[in-house]
């Protein structure tokens, strides 16, 4: 009994002692990871009926104000991302766009309300990257409306022209994350059209 005592020991102890040496201390990696920069439909297209070429987001400069998405477009993402850690782990985008209903509201204000529509899409894979560069990185096909359902009622909402701050949020593999809101326009193709005419 002595004997098998001292076996089942061995069994158990060898083992454990084996494998918790093996354990290799993770350090703890507090470096902030950076978004370097972030611009949204960069060298964006549009054609007028004529067939003239509008290109859109095509300044180079670190300082711009603002990019323009023109609804009923892909949105994407042209980003330089770094961490001096263990390395990234993903990126998003998030952005709130505010749609009304484009007939007589009085009539039930409760059923024919505003809504807002919240778009929250992750990126392309940057897992284990110190730095990645994304290009293009199509994240959503944009609507300039949307359909509410209201007890088997179909109500059409339209967006709501303008400025919508838009967050860009990169996580590194430990946690630690960074993020940057800018202003982005979200216009329909015809006030694009109509703004480059002037």
């Amino acid at each position: 009994m002595k004997k098998f005592n001292l076996f089942l020991l061995f069994i158990f102890l060898i083992p454990s002692i084996y494998f918790s040496s093996c354990l290799k201390e993770d350090e703890e990696d507090l470096d902030i990871p950076s978004i370097e920069y972030a611009r949204m439909n960069m060298h964006d297209t549009i054609y007028t009926n004529e067939g003239i070429k509008i290109i859109l987001n095509d300044s180079i400069s670190p300082d711009h104000k603002e990019d323009t998405v023109v609804m009923d477009k892909w949105l994407y993402i042209d980003a330089k991302f770094q961490d001096k850690g263990r390395g990234l782990s993903s990126f998003k985008v998030e952005v709130e766009l505010l749609y009304k209903y484009i007939g007589d509201s009085s009539v039930n204000p409760e059923i024919y309300k505003d809504s807002i529509l919240k778009i929250m899409r992750r990126g392309n894979n940057i897992y284990g990257e110190k730095e990645a560069n994304i290009y293009g990185n199509r994240l959503v096909k944009m609507t300039d409306s949307i359909v509410r359902n209201n007890k088997g009622e179909l109500i059409p909402l339209k967006l709501v022209e303008g400025k919508y701050d838009t967050k860009i949020v990169c996580v590194d593999i430990a946690g630690n994350k960074d993020s940057i809101t800018f202003p982005v326009r979200y216009l329909y193709r015809s006030t694009v059209l109509k703004n480059r005419a002037k």
